[in-house]
């Protein structure tokens, strides 16, 4: 299959492998790290996953193990063998999974960013997902298009994304930010490869559905991920930054996952921050986090 990928930075500097969240593609996660992966000495690496770029397709039932697969190949040849993580939102799911199957990719003792992770909607109480089937919510990266331009119409009745919904705030929050950079030519190649909305999908006999938003994968996913760094007798450092003002992933749903990560045990190093005033998309816009992310990567290189 065909995969595609980015890299921003200097291939001398400690590698972060950037996993982004749903429907996005290394054109708007690459370009956005690109002058701060040179200014705080990294090098970012960002896989697009399938059906987004110009990376192929893939059934939902493999998406994880695809993902997963094709970043495996990628670092493998760049010849990186040692590299930290950075992801946002539904990312954290592809995170876990990486760290759960396939933890030799990114080497001994990893170190994981989250951002404004997302929590199955069981967990959260988020009203306003909690009026979209929970298997909409599961396939987001086939249906998104034509719920964006739903939302639009309907306006905050329903709490998606900031990024969705209140574009005047973030058009403002790119000029106010001098290291926000989206190059022209990244938006005009990353037209190319936008999937196209379905016209109709057949949800109801489907098995597939719903099988990456349920509490138990969570519980089940951080479990393998601890007995696999116990057994190895090492540990990777996971830290999580939360929004207080994210309207996708409430207190209830972070205070759920807070809890089971910091009952792990010692093989998971996890380390919590919320972040007063900001929304479920603006750490990933704030020199101040990424900054402190980046600095810490490079300082335990």
């Amino acid at each position: 299959m065909r995969v595609s990928f980015s890299e921003a930075g200097s291939r001398d500097s400690p590698v972060i492998l950037c996993i982004p969240p749903s429907f996005c593609s290394r054109y708007v996660a690459g370009p956005n790290f690109e002058l701060r992966a040179r200014k705080f000495g990294v090098r970012v690496i960002t896989v697009d996953r399938p059906g987004m770029g110009g990376t192929e397709r893939c059934s939902t039932e493999e998406r994880l193990e695809v993902s997963a697969k094709h970043v495996t190949s990628v670092l493998e040849y760049l010849g990186v063998h040692k590299a930290a993580i950075v992801t946002h939102s539904s990312g954290a799911i592809f995170t876990l999974d990486l760290l759960a199957n396939y933890p030799a990719v990114v080497g001994p003792s990893p170190r994981v960013y989250l951002m404004s992770s997302w929590i199955p909607t069981s967990m959260s109480s988020q009203f306003g997902l909690q009026l979209i089937p929970s298997p909409l919510v599961g396939n987001q990266h086939k249906f998104l298009p034509t719920f964006v331009s739903i939302a639009k119409g309907v306006g905050p009745a329903f709490a998606f994304s900031s990024g969705f919904i209140n574009h005047s705030r973030k058009e403002k929050e790119k000029k106010e930010n001098d290291d926000w950079v989206i190059p022209e030519r990244f938006r005009k190649e990353g037209e190319k490869y936008e999937p196209k909305a379905p016209y109709h999908v057949k949800l109801s006999n489907s098995s597939e559905i719903g099988k990456c938003i349920d509490k138990s994968w969570y519980r089940k996913t951080v479990a393998a991920i601890a007995r696999g760094y116990v057994a190895r007798g090492d540990k990777v450092m996971i830290e999580q930054w939360w929004a207080e003002k994210d309207g996708l992933v409430p207190k209830k749903g972070r205070d759920w996952f807070d809890e089971l990560m910091s009952t792990a045990g010692d093989a998971i190093e996890y380390h919590s921050a919320e972040l007063e005033g900001l929304g479920h998309d603006d750490p990933t816009a704030k020199i101040e986090v990424v900054g402190a992310i980046f600095e810490d990567v490079r300082e335990h290189a």
